[in-house]
Protein backbone atom coordinates (compact mmCIF):
# COMPACT_ATOMS: atom_id res chain seq x y z
CA UNK A 1 0.00 0.00 0.00
CA UNK A 2 0.86 3.84 0.63
CA UNK A 3 3.35 2.67 3.41
CA UNK A 4 4.95 0.96 1.39
CA UNK A 5 5.36 3.49 -1.30
CA UNK A 6 7.16 5.96 1.46
CA UNK A 7 9.16 3.10 2.25
CA UNK A 8 10.31 2.88 -1.60
CA UNK A 9 11.59 6.36 -1.91
CA UNK A 10 15.27 5.77 -2.83
CA UNK A 11 18.20 7.46 -0.85
CA UNK A 12 18.28 10.03 -3.47
CA UNK A 13 14.89 10.54 -3.98
CA UNK A 14 14.43 11.45 0.01
CA UNK A 15 17.62 13.77 -0.21
CA UNK A 16 16.11 15.88 -3.50
CA UNK A 17 12.63 16.21 -1.31
CA UNK A 18 15.25 17.39 2.03
CA UNK A 19 17.02 19.47 -0.59
CA UNK A 20 14.54 21.38 -1.62
CA UNK A 21 12.81 21.23 1.49
CA UNK A 22 15.46 22.84 3.38
CA UNK A 23 14.71 26.28 0.48
CA UNK A 24 11.24 26.43 1.86
CA UNK A 25 12.30 25.72 5.66
CA UNK A 26 14.82 28.83 5.35
CA UNK A 27 11.53 30.88 6.04
CA UNK A 28 9.11 28.60 7.02
CA UNK A 29 6.36 31.00 8.38
CA UNK A 30 6.93 33.20 5.13
CA UNK A 31 6.85 30.84 2.61
CA UNK A 32 4.06 28.90 4.08
CA UNK A 33 2.24 32.01 4.84
CA UNK A 34 2.73 32.84 0.84
CA UNK A 35 1.73 29.62 0.30
CA UNK A 36 -1.78 29.74 2.31
CA UNK A 37 -2.48 33.15 0.90
CA UNK A 38 -2.29 31.41 -2.59
CA UNK A 39 -4.07 28.05 -1.59
CA UNK A 40 -7.22 30.57 -0.75
CA UNK A 41 -6.65 32.10 -4.14
CA UNK A 42 -6.70 28.55 -5.75
CA UNK A 43 -9.22 26.96 -3.83
CA UNK A 44 -11.53 29.56 -2.34
CA UNK A 45 -13.77 27.09 -1.19
CA UNK A 46 -10.92 25.71 0.96
CA UNK A 47 -10.79 28.72 2.98
CA UNK A 48 -13.92 28.40 4.92
CA UNK A 49 -12.40 25.46 6.75
CA UNK A 50 -10.29 27.82 8.62
CA UNK A 51 -13.03 29.67 10.70
CA UNK A 52 -10.19 32.67 11.64
CA UNK A 53 -9.82 33.03 7.97
CA UNK A 54 -12.92 32.78 6.59
CA UNK A 55 -14.60 35.64 4.47
CA UNK A 56 -11.48 37.46 4.58
CA UNK A 57 -9.92 38.08 1.18
CA UNK A 58 -6.73 36.01 0.80
CA UNK A 59 -4.43 39.48 -0.08
CA UNK A 60 -5.56 41.11 3.18
CA UNK A 61 -3.99 38.19 5.38
CA UNK A 62 -0.99 39.05 4.27
CA UNK A 63 1.41 39.73 7.12
CA UNK A 64 -1.90 38.85 9.20
CA UNK A 65 -0.27 36.97 12.93
CA UNK A 66 -2.92 34.85 12.77
CA UNK A 67 -1.89 33.32 9.38
CA UNK A 68 2.00 33.39 10.27
CA UNK A 69 0.88 31.14 13.59
CA UNK A 70 -0.97 28.90 11.68
CA UNK A 71 1.83 28.55 8.67
CA UNK A 72 4.35 27.93 10.86
CA UNK A 73 2.23 25.14 12.35
CA UNK A 74 1.14 23.68 9.29
CA UNK A 75 4.38 23.55 7.32
CA UNK A 76 5.99 23.03 10.73
CA UNK A 77 3.78 19.47 11.02
CA UNK A 78 5.57 18.71 7.17
CA UNK A 79 8.39 19.59 8.29
CA UNK A 80 8.29 17.39 11.39
CA UNK A 81 7.38 14.17 8.44
CA UNK A 82 9.88 15.09 6.22
CA UNK A 83 12.61 14.84 8.96
CA UNK A 84 11.47 11.72 9.86
CA UNK A 85 10.88 9.68 6.29
CA UNK A 86 13.94 8.21 7.33
CA UNK A 87 11.65 6.02 9.70
CA UNK A 88 8.35 5.63 7.46
CA UNK A 89 6.33 4.28 10.55
CA UNK A 90 7.08 7.79 12.22
CA UNK A 91 6.31 9.90 9.58
CA UNK A 92 3.09 7.54 9.30
CA UNK A 93 2.22 7.98 12.93
CA UNK A 94 2.79 11.57 12.19
CA UNK A 95 0.31 12.14 9.07
CA UNK A 96 -2.38 9.67 11.29
CA UNK A 97 -2.00 11.96 13.97
CA UNK A 98 -2.60 15.04 11.31
CA UNK A 99 -5.43 12.93 9.47
CA UNK A 100 -7.59 12.33 12.96
CA UNK A 101 -6.94 16.05 14.32
CA UNK A 102 -8.32 17.49 11.37
CA UNK A 103 -11.54 15.10 11.01
CA UNK A 104 -13.35 17.21 13.25
CA UNK A 105 -12.75 20.23 10.53
CA UNK A 106 -14.32 18.51 8.36
CA UNK A 107 -10.36 18.50 5.96
CA UNK A 108 -10.54 15.58 4.36
CA UNK A 109 -8.27 13.99 1.43
CA UNK A 110 -8.95 16.74 -1.52
CA UNK A 111 -8.30 19.15 0.85
CA UNK A 112 -4.53 17.79 1.80
CA UNK A 113 -4.52 17.21 -2.20
CA UNK A 114 -5.34 20.87 -2.89
CA UNK A 115 -2.74 21.86 -0.63
CA UNK A 116 -0.32 19.79 -1.70
CA UNK A 117 -0.78 21.22 -5.49
CA UNK A 118 -0.37 24.66 -4.33
CA UNK A 119 2.87 23.76 -2.09
CA UNK A 120 4.43 22.18 -4.95
CA UNK A 121 3.29 24.87 -7.58
CA UNK A 122 4.95 27.52 -4.77
CA UNK A 123 8.20 25.21 -4.32
CA UNK A 124 8.73 24.82 -8.15
CA UNK A 125 9.31 28.95 -8.30
CA UNK A 126 11.05 29.01 -5.01
CA UNK A 127 14.72 29.87 -5.95
CA UNK A 128 16.97 27.29 -4.68
CA UNK A 129 14.27 24.52 -4.54
CA UNK A 130 14.95 23.12 -7.69
CA UNK A 131 11.50 21.30 -7.57
CA UNK A 132 11.78 19.70 -11.34
CA UNK A 133 12.42 16.57 -13.16
CA UNK A 134 13.46 13.69 -10.82
CA UNK A 135 12.74 15.86 -7.88
CA UNK A 136 9.22 16.67 -8.62
CA UNK A 137 8.61 13.07 -9.58
CA UNK A 138 10.19 12.14 -5.93
CA UNK A 139 7.34 14.77 -4.37
CA UNK A 140 4.46 13.45 -6.38
CA UNK A 141 5.69 9.94 -5.45
CA UNK A 142 5.94 11.12 -1.30
CA UNK A 143 2.96 13.39 -1.43
CA UNK A 144 0.48 11.35 -3.33
CA UNK A 145 1.09 8.85 -0.65
CA UNK A 146 1.01 10.63 1.97
CA UNK A 147 -2.73 12.09 1.43
CA UNK A 148 -3.42 8.19 0.66
CA UNK A 149 -2.44 7.58 4.02
CA UNK A 150 -4.01 10.18 5.68
CA UNK A 151 -7.34 8.93 3.75
CA UNK A 152 -7.27 5.37 4.59
CA UNK A 153 -6.55 6.86 8.44
CA UNK A 154 -9.72 8.86 8.49
CA UNK A 155 -11.87 6.13 6.96
CA UNK A 156 -10.49 4.06 9.59
CA UNK A 157 -11.38 6.20 12.56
Amino acid sequence: GDVDVLKSLSADQKAAIKSSWAAFAADITGNGSNVLVQFFKDYPGDQSYFKKFDGKKPDELKGDAQLATHASQVFGSLNNMIDSMDDPDKMVGLLCKNASDHIPRGVRQQQYKELFSTLMNYMQSLPGANVAGDTKAAWDKALNAMANIIDAEQKRL
